[in-house]
């Protein structure tokens, strides 16, 4: 996880990504799926009103302004209020392995388009 915070590299996040989803499904246990069905339609309900109903009651759409607000890595804020060595190694930019990311010339050719 260090070397993922320091360099960012695609295949770390990734490979971070998976082992959380891995993680979380291993020990999740539903006893039944009228439990099942009701823990999705909540997460279902859950998110419409983050989507659609978040503006009436924040004034803004929640998720647009999370989804479109700059990144910042907290680890680099932290090394640099601590004044702590080696902060060109911290990258400023955190993206965070919510998801899978493949680089568009990922075997070295070129990018048509």
């Amino acid at each position: 996880m260090g070397s993922w915070l320091v360099s960012v590299h695609w295949l770390l996040n990734n490979l971070l990504g998976i082992c959380i989803c891995i993680a979380c499904v291993s020990h999740v246990r539903l006893p039944n799926i009228k439990i099942c069905s009701l823990l999705l339609v909540c997460l279902f309900v859950y998110d419409i009103f983050w989507v659609f109903f978040s503006k009436r009651f924040f004034g803004a759409n929640v998720m647009v302004s999370v989804a479109t607000q700059k990144a910042s890595n907290p680890v680099l804020r932290v090394a640099e209020s601590l004044c702590l060595p080696g902060l060109q190694l911290i990258k400023e930019k955190l993206e965070l392995s919510v998801k899978l990311v493949f680089p568009r010339n990922l075997l070295g050719g070129i990018v048509p388009g």
